[in-house]
């Protein structure tokens, strides 16, 4: 969450008589401040216009941090124009960082990768219990960072430790989905990569772009009927 803060040529935020460009502030939480780095794209959206998605890009991850509830957040300042003079002062934003991007890839639902079957859906489906659930399916192993190494060349009086930040990792993870073949519950190892919590970039896998994979079971008892 941020709020939006015009700027004058001081260095307090104070409302301006030029609004076309502001600043966002936000507060993000300790778990994922790891992963922003000055000049990453972000959207927003304000109450009062909630179709419009607004475009920012990420100017600033301060070193100032705040403690609620135990909760530690840190800020961070958020550039956008405002050519139409939509967006104003005090607003409240809900900000979303972009910190990966793949583009014209696989990706398979984020649910399958969490679909656990039990021992009564093989029953259900008159199916003997892969020895491979002894390990519990649907746990992804620890992962796998790819980095890659960048030069980066020295900051000319850089205002925070933002600048010397490096280039983000790229993480791939080792997990399986669950796919019905030939009647029968059927286990596919997968590597995976990005993920927005309702959809994942598939790597590698045996699976093919259209193929249903499961996200979940019905069984019911009554009949031993499943789907």
């Amino acid at each position: 969450n941020g709020m939006l803060l015009a700027t004058g040529p001081s260095e307090k935020l104070v409302l301006a008589t030029d609004i076309t460009s502001l600043q966002v502030m936000g507060d993000v939480d300790e778990s994922d401040v790891g992963r922003l780095r000055p000049g990453q794209d972000a959207t927003f959206t304000v109450e009062a216009y909630p179709t419009q998605v607004f475009h920012a890009t990420m100017t600033e991850v301060t070193l100032s941090s705040a403690t609620v509830n135990n909760v530690v957040t840190f800020s961070t300042v958020l550039t956008v124009p405002n050519p139409d003079l939509r967006l104003r002062p005090g607003m409240t934003a809900s900000i979303k960082v972009a910190t990966g991007l793949a583009e014209n890839v696989v990706r398979v639902p984020a649910q399958a990768l969490r679909f656990a079957p039990t021992a009564d859906m093989f029953a259900a489906l008159h199916q003997p219990v892969p020895a491979v659930l002894k390990v519990p399916a649907g746990t992804l192993v620890p992962h796998i960072e790819i980095t890659t190494s960048f030069a980066l060349p020295p900051a000319k009086g850089a205002p925070t430790i933002d600048s010397f930040f490096a280039p983000l990792p790229r993480v791939e993870r080792e997990g399986q989905v669950w796919v019905m073949q030939n009647g029968q519950l059927t286990r596919v190892p997968v590597r995976v990569g990005l993920s927005d919590g309702t959809w994942t970039e598939l790597v590698f896998g045996d699976l093919q772009v259209g193929q249903d994979v499961i996200t979940g079971v019905l069984v019911t008892p009554a009949n031993g009927n499943s789907r």
